[in-house]
């Protein structure tokens, strides 16, 4: 029993560079994952709760126990589970949080987050006073505006302030600061033209992939592909491609905290891959990368640039319109902060353990864009799959490498669909031709 705690530990830590890139693209009849048969699930989520949870939460939390307790708090997030026991735990954690290391006071404010939205105020208010962590500070700074009016922003932002007196050289502190300031939904509210970013090429010569989200990731969005000639790829009915796609962590963090929802802004694609890991299963994923997660002249797929990132690197890639647009920077300062292993890819996580959320039967992720896949529980075939769509079009319009942008389109609270962006698409379609 504890090497299944330690091999689900395991995928936690490494989930995403475990991939293969020497494969071929499977047939639909060809999808199969036995974990996702219901007999398998039963057991793997009575493991979850009975050993990876309950079993590691027993343990008395110590320097020595305390990557048990992470353990724990990460089952009880993909579970989404919640106890009498699982709180009194999270109170122990409380009280043992000013010894614990960095990591596990991370993990602790991200599950509280998540599950106790409303619980721990006293607690998190705390924490976010003698926080010198920018990271655990911004978790516990957005844990409290979710818990008080608007006017208590400038509380917070006077805490920043005080607490980091340097808060400017952090990309962490820069963004919690547009947040506190109102800069984002502002900028939001304002957002440049999507035919202007639809029809800019950002590199001669390569595809692009936009996905397009609600600021609420309980809403899924929804992805077109864009050909290195510019027109938008179409299946062979005629029909602009789109598919599904969901841009939620399960935490729902900001997109620039680790483990928050996907960023908004460009990523470089470096190409096609298959997982090791059993979350993500043996449907081939989209290899994205983010500023600082690699070389500039990997992101840029060009051996002659500078090997030194900068603001003005990223900003080059935007057309004139959006270059002072925010939001669009967000997986600019995300990369800048350590954020890293975002990929799109699909799922064989049990979406029950997400009914009655808006967004079921997709579940999400760690922070990557997933799209939907649905397992038969007798056979473990696949019975559907978004993602598998996905890949065999952007194979077809031949992208290997290119640029891979989530936009936020407001705050209107239901899933994107495709007639919302078509006006766009065919405008900038249009203008391209000219």
């Amino acid at each position: 029993m504890k090497r299944s705690i330690v091999t689900i530990l395991a995928f936690v830590m490494y989930f995403i560079t475990a991939c293969e890139n020497e494969f071929e693209i499977p047939e639909f009849n060809q999808l199969s994952e036995p974990r996702t048969i219901t007999q398998n699930r039963n057991e793997f989520y009575k493991n979850l709760i009975d050993n990876t949870i309950i079993t590691n939460l027993k343990r008395e939390l110590s320097s020595e126990t305390e990557k048990d307790w992470q353990g724990a708090f990460w089952g009880m997030g993909l579970a989404n589970y919640t106890s009498e026991f699982t709180t009194l735990a999270i109170i122990t954690g409380f009280e043992y949080f000013d010894s614990a290391s960095v990591s596990f006071q991370r993990s602790l404010i991200e599950t509280v987050y998540q599950l106790y939205p409303r619980s721990f105020i006293s607690e998190v208010e705390t924490v976010a006073e003698n926080s010198n962590s920018p990271k655990i500070f911004a978790m516990c700074i957005n844990y409290l505006i979710r818990n008080n009016s608007p006017n208590s922003n400038q509380t917070y932002l006077e805490l920043m302030k005080s607490n980091f007196p340097k808060w400017h050289d952090e990309p962490i502190l820069i963004m919690l600061n547009n947040k506190l300031t109102g800069r984002l939904n502002e900028e939001l509210n304002a957002r440049p033209s999507l035919t202007d970013i639809l029809m800019h090429p950002i590199e001669k010569g390569k595809g692009v992939i936009y996905s397009f989200q609600r600021k609420n990731r309980d809403y899924t969005g929804i992805t077109v592909i864009k050909k290195a000639n510019g027109s938008f790829y179409r299946d062979e009915t005629g029909q602009l491609f789109s598919v599904p796609q969901m841009a939620r962590s399960v935490s729902a963090l900001p997109g620039y905290i680790t483990n928050g929802n996907t960023p908004e802004g460009i990523f470089s694609i470096q190409g096609i891959a298959v997982s090791k890991n059993d979350f993500i299963g043996s449907t081939p994923n989209l290899q994205l990368v983010m500023p600082y997660e690699t070389s500039p002249q990997k992101f840029f797929h060009n051996d002659d640039i500078s090997d030194k990132w900068n603001y003005e690197m990223y900003e080059m890639l935007l057309p004139n319109s959006w270059k002072e647009y925010l939001p669009i920077y967000e997986s600019y300062y995300a990369g800048n902060a350590g954020r890293t292993e975002i990929i799109s890819h699909g799922t064989t996580v049990n979406p029950e353990y997400y009914i009655g959320q808006p967004y079921y039967p997709n579940t999400p992720s760690l922070g990557c864009i997933t799209a939907l896949e649905l397992w038969d529980g007798e056979t473990g075939k696949c019975n559907f799959s978004n993602q598998l769509k996905f890949i065999n079009a952007v194979t077809d319009a031949g992208i290997s490498e290119g640029y891979f942008v989530l936009i936020v389109l407001d705050d209107n609270e239901m899933p994107v669909v495709i007639e919302e962006i078509m006006p766009d698409i065919l405008r900038a379609e249009s203008l391209m031709q000219k």
